[in-house]
């Protein structure tokens, strides 16, 4: 086995898998919703690319779909269909920070943006637009977004997934 180390790198590859129908708009564009964190937590499920690579981050996203995840929205299936990329130095640059969170596996991180929204609240407007800001820039200025081109293989037959993330 390999070693991780706890502390996570600006320079690391950071990836998170995509799922229709929350977090791609129809024209194929990544939604602010794909680094929102769920109600009344703090955090966004990722992978440390750098340390596990293309085919594990994969197999974790098809066990996510394969599980039957079911949205609440519409009571849709999550269906795997590619992966938002970006280096920690990015997540960090908005004013959130990414954390190694290995009880969950090795390799797995959470994005933390220091805000919760709550279930069935009103969010705090202050902190809604800055938790806003901190998505749309990430979605439209930092991650690449890679649709799968065989999202029903096991195999990753797409681009290599730290060739632009600068």
């Amino acid at each position: 086995m390999f070693e991780i180390p706890i502390d996570i790198d600006d320079t690391e590859v950071i990836v998170r898998a995509i799922f229709q129908p929350y977090h791609v708009n129809k024209k194929g564009r990544l939604k602010p919703k794909a680094f929102q964190s769920p109600a009344g937590k703090d955090e966004v499920s990722v992978i440390r690319h750098t340390y596990v690579g293309t085919y594990f981050c994969k197999c974790n996203a098809k066990e996510i779909e394969a599980n039957g995840n079911i949205g609440k929205e519409k009571n849709q299936l999550k269906t795997y269909q590619g992966f938002a990329v970006l280096k920690a130095l990015h997540i960090r640059s908005v004013g959130s920070d990414v954390n190694d969170s290995r009880d969950f596996f090795l390799g797995h991180a959470d994005i933390h943006h220091g805000i919760v929204l709550e279930p069935n609240e009103p969010p705090d407007s202050n902190q809604a637009m800055l938790l806003n800001e901190r998505l749309r820039e990430l979605v439209e200025k930092l991650a690449i977004y890679y649709p799968d081109p065989k999202p029903e293989t096991k195999q990753w037959l797409g681009a290599d997934l730290n060739s632009k993330p600068t």
